[in-house]
């Protein structure tokens, strides 16, 4: 069951308030670097995960696993652990052969 008091931007559910930053980003290698950035625009800046395409140039998927792995958001995907409730639409086997009808085959007369 989801946290109704969990924060949410932009349709993310974040972990927290505030991205802190390294104390030293200058000796970050670009990778590492740019995930930073990314993170501190969305959460600190408040900026959609549309506005950081825009202003990076990257691409939505990166983003968004960027602020997955870096624990920024948590995963929105629904998890369903056992089969969902309500009434079990699929039919049984021996059912579903009783209402598939059967060819029919005439035999074939000798002229």
């Amino acid at each position: 069951m989801r946290n109704t008091n969990a924060i949410v931007y932009h349709g993310f559910p974040v972990r927290g308030e505030k991205f802190l930053l390294p104390p030293d980003t200058t000796s970050l290698d670009p990778k590492t670097k740019r995930e930073v950035t990314i993170c501190n625009l969305f959460i600190n800046h408040k900026l959609s995960v549309n506005e950081i395409i825009r202003v990076l140039d990257e691409d939505y998927g990166h983003i968004v696993n960027v602020l997955l792995n870096s624990r920024v958001v948590d995963d929105r995907r629904q998890r369903h652990d056992g089969p969902p409730e309500g009434i079990e639409r699929r039919r049984s086997g021996e059912l579903a052969r009783r209402l598939v009808p059967r060819p029919r085959f005439y035999p074939s007369t000798k002229l």
